[in-house]
Parts: C-alpha cells; sequence; structure tokens
C-alpha cells in the first residue's frame, strides 16, 4: 500500500524509501519495480538492477 500511496501522491522520497525496504526484504524484484515505477532517471537504475539481478519485468 505504501507504494501505491506514493506512487498517487507523486511523493518520489516515500516511493524510494519503499523500494529500499523491498530490497533490505530480499524482494529485489518488487525494488526494481519500484525505481521503474518513478520514471524518469529512476527507470533505467530500475531495468539495471532487473538485470543484476537476473529477473524480467512481465
Amino acid at each position: 500500500m505504501d507504494r501505491a500511496e506514493a506512487l498517487i501522491d507523486g511523493d518520489l522520497p516515500r516511493l524510494f524509501a519503499t523500494a529500499r525496504a523491498f530490497d533490505a526484504a530480499g524482494c529485489h524484484y518488487q525494488a526494481a519495480r519500484t525505481l521503474l515505477l518513478a520514471g524518469g532517471e529512476h527507470t533505467a537504475a530500475g531495468a539495471s538492477a532487473l538485470t543484476d539481478h537476473r529477473l524480467t519485468l512481465y
């Protein structure tokens, strides 16, 4: 819910905090997906994280 609310509110700091929480919990796919959802320059970081963890976005 935090990620959805942050997206709706356009709250990038909260969105990045959510990505860090996903990463710390070992949910690398969700962390990378969160960066992709952030858009802009963060899209490349999310795509790179997916590749680094050998994950794909469906």
